[in-house]
């Protein structure tokens, strides 16, 4: 195993939503691949879950279940990886691909 130089961000990597045709009232879940080369752990990431690319207030966890106003909209899921020590803390935003939209 090579290890990266002193300082490297934490990075989440393979972002994916468990279902890509949601229906409206359906619970998703969001999975993600966290990577240090520094050898860091994995400490508090934050999550975020987005309607047509626009961020769901509220909506910070590793689930997510669909209400009336995401009918037709896409739904993306992101992960700000931060790793518990090392410097940088924190990694840049990821994010899955669309889903398709919201059906009923």
């Amino acid at each position: 195993m090579t290890l990266g130089k002193a300082g490297d961000a934490p990075v989440a990597s393979n972002i994916n939503i468990d279902k890509l045709s949601p229906t409206v009232g359906e619970l998703l879940t969001g999975t993600y691949d966290f990577t240090d080369i520094d050898g860091d752990l994995e400490g508090i990431s934050t999550f975020k879950w987005y309607a047509n690319n626009t961020e769901i207030l509220g909506a910070t966890g590793l689930t997510y279940t669909l209400l009336n106003t995401e009918e037709g909209k896409t739904i993306t899921f992101s992960v700000m990886p931060v790793a518990s020590t090392g410097t940088p803390l924190t990694g840049t935003e990821q994010k899955s691909q669309e889903t398709d939209r919201v059906g009923i």
